[in-house]
């Protein structure tokens, strides 16, 4: 009995010590593993902060190239590719591709950015980790020390991580919302600017007519203004590549919009390349297209009427201003053939080139593009294929000498009144090769309005019956044309064109811009016609207007 007490007792005592042990040992592990979490709280704090600061301190290195990872460039030479603003589906560059010049920041390059610094995160975390396993491999060979180390090392790795990518990701999230907030106040102000433009060059009906090839264009292109660059920008409406100003691929600086750009750029013809005149595209353009066959007084007509809408012009507080140099050379020539009253020098059977003038009036402007060509070219309709200019005018001035028609050119000749040159050629001809070229060209020349011109009226008046030409009474031109075999003709004009006014005129001899028999008038009525709102003469009166 005294035997198992004892052994009770001693069992007791040995549970006891152990109990005591492990209570010793626990509560002194406890106070271990405490400070242990203590060092982690701290070192994860640590970590975090770091991290922090590794997301406050990469964007700005990225952005300025100190960095390791480097952000793509939004070039020009990438917009070119099709890289940036992607594949090109309407304007200019629908033809022409992208213009090379540097896209808007937002959201191009902000974009490609952003992309950078989350890459640069992401190294700098792939960085400090190979190299901490680095150092600990080199410090520690044993496998024990090697995992103390590892717990030491995991919590304030895990705190820099987190720390790190909430930095990155907030100040990503920040940029994404500014970069959207700008590229919808960009979108509207583009929106705005481009607008604006289009309706108010829409609202004086401003187009770009090219001098050389005669094509119309909306978006005329531009010569960078940098004048070792070549580059030519197709398309200046504001957009992706600059809303108020764009910077071409040489760093030049250049406005947006047609009407910014005319007014310091050299314009360029988008189908020939053809270098226009100042202020090209920003300005309605009254075309005067003239037919007739050789010798029926073409150019005599126009060099008389250029001199007198000048002189008329500043009379009335206007002006008329060549655009270009050849149309400073015909004012020169205009000015010199109507002082001295002769005759001008016949018209070389060329490609016509447009001669354009700056006609100012009211406060107004409007660009008046003479174009002359020489008769040969109205003789067959394969000549006149490339007459293109008559298909974008809104008039058409058939020039007819009146010796064409044979009843007329019989009482020439029965007068007596010595030689008079007469145009050579079917003036029905001459207009039906314009017309025809249009209808095969699918243009409805019903809307257009045609002038018949009938030149060398001072001979006519010497002739028996002139007394029924009544200048300044169309009605009474008509009717003399019909008169003397030119019936079927006028017949065939009214069929053809909306409306049809006929003109006496004498191109010869210097009159008062105010004579029935001046030039002046048919310039007058095509811009009454084109919708310039423009007028050089008083509003015509009917002869039966007059006498009551």
């Amino acid at each position: 009995m005294d035997e198992i007490l004892f052994f009770l007792l001693m069992v007791g005592a040995a549970v006891t010590a152990v109990f005591l042990v492990v209570w010793i040992a626990v509560a002194a592990i406890a106070k271990v593993l405490a400070w242990l979490l203590v060092v982690w709280v701290i070192l994860f704090a640590v970590g975090v902060l770091g991290g922090i600061l590794n997301g406050v301190v990469q964007p700005p290195r990225v952005l300025r190239n100190r960095a390791a990872t480097r952000p793509e460039v939004a070039s020009p030479e990438a917009v070119v590719a099709g890289n940036v603003l992607g594949a090109r589906t309407r304007g200019a560059a629908r033809n022409f591709g992208w213009d090379s010049a540097w896209p808007l920041y937002v959201p191009y390059q902000s974009r490609r950015d952003l992309r950078a610094v989350v890459a640069q995160n992401r190294a700098v975390l792939r960085t400090v980790q190979v190299r901490t396993f680095e150092l600990l491999d080199d410090l520690f060979d044993d496998l024990y020390g090697l995992i103390i180390c590892l717990v030491l090392f995991a919590v304030p790795y895990a705190g820099f991580w987190i720390g790190a990518w909430v930095s990155t990701l907030a100040w990503a999230a920040v940029m994404v919302v500014l970069g959207r907030t700008v590229a919808l106040v960009q979108l509207v102000g583009t929106s705005c600017y481009r607008w604006f433009d289009k309706l108010a060059r829409k609202r004086i009906d401003a187009t770009f007519n090219c001098t050389s090839c005669h094509r119309v264009s909306q978006t005329p292109s531009y010569r960078c203004p940098n004048g070792a660059c070549e580059q030519i920008h197709r398309d200046v409406s504001p957009g992706a590549l600059g809303i108020v100003n764009r910077r071409c691929s040489c760093g030049t600086s250049m406005p947006t919009t047609v009407r910014a750009a005319a007014r310091v750029l050299i314009a360029v013809c988008p189908y020939c390349d053809a270098e226009a005149h100042a202020g090209s595209g920003a300005r309605k353009v009254v075309a005067i297209p003239v037919v007739g066959s050789v010798g029926a007084g073409k150019t005599q007509l126009l060099t008389a009427g250029v001199v007198a809408a000048d002189e008329r012009a500043r009379s009335l507080g206007g002006r008329l201003e060549a655009l270009n140099p050849a149309a400073q050379d015909f004012l020169t020539a205009a000015r010199g053939v109507v002082g001295a009253g002769r005759g001008v020098v016949k018209t070389d059977w060329t490609h016509p080139e447009g001669v354009p003038f700056l006609l100012g009036l009211n406060d107004r402007d409007v660009e008046l593009l003479i174009v002359d060509a020489a008769g040969e070219l109205f003789a067959e309709h394969e000549r006149a294929r490339g007459l293109n200019y008559f298909d974008t005018s809104d008039v058409v001035v058939l020039v007819l000498d009146p010796f064409a028609f044979p009843q007329a050119l019989d009482l020439l000749r029965a007068a007596g009144l010595g030689h008079i040159p007469v145009a050579s050629g079917d003036p029905e001809t001459a207009y039906g090769t314009v017309v025809d070229r249009m209808r095969d060209q699918g243009l409805r020349v019903g809307r257009k309005h045609l002038a018949v011109a009938v030149t060398k009226v001072d001979v006519v008046q010497q002739l028996p019956g002139a007394t029924a030409l009544v200048p300044g009474d169309g009605a009474s031109v008509r009717a003399w044309i019909e008169a003397h075999g030119g019936a079927n003709f006028v017949r065939r004009m009214d069929l053809d064109f909306k409306s049809v006014e006929f003109f006496a005129v004498d191109s010869f001899r210097r009159r008062e811009a105010l004579d029935p028999l001046h030039p002046l008038r048919v310039i007058d009525w095509v811009l009454r016609k084109s919708g310039a709102r423009m007028e050089l003469l008083p509003a015509p009166v009917s002869v039966g207007e007059e006498s009551a």
